[in-house]
């Protein structure tokens, strides 16, 4: 799935999405299919012990972070709602 030709309301649909089975079904409803490759990196390759766990800045340690999907680079942002740290 090419994400950098996706329409503003596809990319919001993704940016939605809290579970890779979320990114799997709005890929299938979109009519993309994924790639291994994607599938992988949607997935995270392996089971991770705590992954539903919420994220933790790095900076102070606050568990008050914003994760968006930037479908531009496939990739998670986070940001610090209490240091403003972004990563």
């Amino acid at each position: 799935m090419d994400l950098k030709n996706l329409s503003e309301e596809a990319k919001k649909k993704i940016a939605g999405c809290k579970t890779p089975e979320d990114y799997m079904a709005v890929a299938k409803e979109l009519g993309y299919e994924l790639t291994d490759e994607q599938l992988e990196k949607i997935g995270g390759g392996q089971e991770v012990s705590g992954w539903m766990d919420p994220p933790h800045c790095p900076k102070c340690g606050s568990t008050h972070v914003n994760v968006v999907f930037n479908a531009q680079y496939e990739c998670f942002e986070y940001h610090c709602k209490d240091c403003g740290y972004r990563w």
